[in-house]
């Protein structure tokens, strides 16, 4: 790689933090960190890094030994050491409550990729297909799956992939008196029973058509159908199946509930009170963690579309981390932060870690009335742009002033010619100027 130095632990530090921080500081394109047009500058990731130095880490990322010998059917070796890392320490560190969901969620992705998969339901159609588990009160992500291992490890012919995944993904939480809910992708007669067996509630919509469902539940017992707003249900020893008529007929399934109806406190047309199962409610309730959790990872990403999966596949892990890690602490605080204050305060801890100063240009004392950009701040001098050689020789940039769109330089109707220069101003994170007169039209407001 053309001008590439050894990776400081430091750098390493200022590379993350500035990660982090771009997922919570929303920009439209990479470059757009390190802009140097007044309007949508930010200093302080140039002052941190350089985006020449940024883009050489990012590039040069990797999470496993590529002369390292590859197992033939191992389709996550690109990052299997980090991957089995840190999912390990999501189960490690925290016991879920009692009631939790397993459900199925897609990493927008649309590279070349072996196991990329098409939900058409989502909201992101094309990506890596993971499955969760998820306290259901919280969103704390607990197992965290790929489809790829599934495909690999759980169909033995004698169960269907979706039973094979709920059980894998309930390892170490089975015989404990859990309630688990689980949509018509999972549900099904043979799942229920099995984690009736080991002492697991688990209520949850099914499709109609799954072995072992009644065929007649769709219709009362004296063959008519159901009207809207009635429910009709069948029952076994250890079983019970509903079918609730809405605007659609809703096809439940559970090892724990019976047939009992809840006023849901709206009315028809006529007065009359609506009245629906107590199963649908409680499914309701507790079905929603791995949605929580998404939207929740939604609101601070910073996955770039331009870089390789098993990249994308990491910060996004890390992510759910970071989520994790404000749920367990606010779990602790008699006042919870929020999310964003957790993420800011993570980032300058992780650059004070770094020893860059979250905090440059704050001098204390009482703010001024006006937030002037560092560009407009005092001590900014012109500096040699040296290459990184070993003779460390001048290098021409094109200046910013002379070139950009707006052209303080230029009045209407003079012509634009490409201006290059050798001089830069490091506070202002190593913008490119002319000595003269360049260098003070960027620094006058």
């Amino acid at each position: 790689m053309r001008g590439w130095e050894n990776v400081t632990l430091d750098g390493l530090w200022q590379f993350f933090g500035l990660s982090f921080l771009m997922g919570i500081v929303k920009k439209p394109s990479l470059d757009s960190y390190w802009s140097g047009d007044p309007i949508i500058s930010t200093p302080f990731f140039g002052n941190t890094m350089s985006q020449n130095r940024y883009k050489q880490i990012l590039q040069a990322l990797h999470f496993q030994d590529n002369e390292a010998v590859r197992p033939e059917n191992d389709l996550l070796w690109k990052i299997r050491p980090f991957f089995d890392r840190i999912t390990t320490l999501f189960t490690s560190v925290y016991t879920p409550a009692q009631e939790i969901s397993v459900d199925e969620s897609l990493l927008l992705y649309k590279g070349r990729l072996y196991f990329k998969q098409y939900i058409p339901n989502k909201q992101a159609r094309f990506g890596v297909k993971s499955y969760e588990l998820c306290e259901a009160k919280t969103g704390y992500t607990w197992k965290y799956m790929l489809y790829s291992e599934q495909d690999q490890q759980l169909l033995d012919g004698q169960h269907d992939s979706s039973f094979g995944v709920v059980m894998e993904l309930m390892k170490g939480l089975l015989d404990k008196g859990y309630r688990l809910a689980v949509d018509h992708h999972h549900n099904s007669p043979e799942l229920c029973l099995s984690l009736y067996d080991r002492k697991t509630h688990c209520l949850g919509m099914v499709r109609g058509n799954r072995r072992g469902m009644p065929k007649d539940l769709h219709m009362k017992l004296d063959g008519t159908s159901l009207q809207k707003g009635e429910v009709t249900y069948r029952t076994t020893d250890k079983l019970m199946a509903l079918c609730w008529r809405d605007r659609n007929y809703v096809t439940m399934l559970s090892n724990c509930n019976d047939a009992s109806m809840v006023d849901t406190g709206k009315k028809t047309n006529e007065g009359q009170p609506i009245h629906k199962a107590q199963l649908i409610g409680d499914y309701n309730a507790i079905v929603g963690g791995v949605d929580r959790s998404g939207q929740l990872l939604k609101y601070y990403s910073f996955l770039w579309k331009a870089i390789k999966w098993y990249k994308k596949l990491a910060f996004h892990l890390i992510d759910v981390a970071i989520l994790n890690a404000h749920i367990l602490y606010s779990q602790k605080q008699q006042k919870p932060p929020t999310l964003l204050s957790f993420r800011m305060n993570l980032v300058k801890q992780i650059l004070q870690q770094s020893r860059a100063d979250p905090s440059a240009g704050d001098q204390g004392g009482r703010p001024g009335s006006t937030v002037h950009p560092v560009r407009l701040t005092a001590r900014h001098f012109p500096s040699l742009i040296l290459s990184k050689s070993k003779e460390h020789k001048a290098v021409f940039r094109q200046c910013v002033v002379c070139n950009q769109g707006s052209g303080h330089r230029h009045q209407k109707g003079e012509s634009r010619k490409r201006v290059e220069t050798k001089y830069h101003c490091v506070p202002c994170g190593n913008i490119s100027l002319c000595a003269a007169p360049c260098f003070e039209f960027w620094h006058t407001p």
